[in-house]
């Protein structure tokens, strides 16, 4: 009764979160092509969306299911 039948309780957020280096602010700045800000991204340690979905996932905290709900429209990389 207190997940309305879904399973969930509550709500948890899954992120991707990039810091800045100056490289990437450069590229940025200068309209680099959005495949060199996502290798410098990746380089700098970004875990996508659906990465950190599924470690939630992997974790119990969420289903794989809800993962690609709450991502769609999300490029899996």
């Amino acid at each position: 009764p207190h997940c309305q039948q879904t399973g969930f309780r509550g709500r948890v957020g899954i992120y991707e979160l990039v810091e800045l280096s100056a490289d990437m602010q450069h590229s940025i700045a200068g309209a680099a092509p959005l495949a060199e800000v996502q290798r410098l991204a990746d380089a700098a340690g970004r875990r996508s969306l659906v990465e950190d979905g599924l470690v939630r996932a992997a974790q119990g905290v969420t289903t794989l299911e809800e993962v690609l709900r709450a991502s769609s429209g999300t490029v899996l990389e």
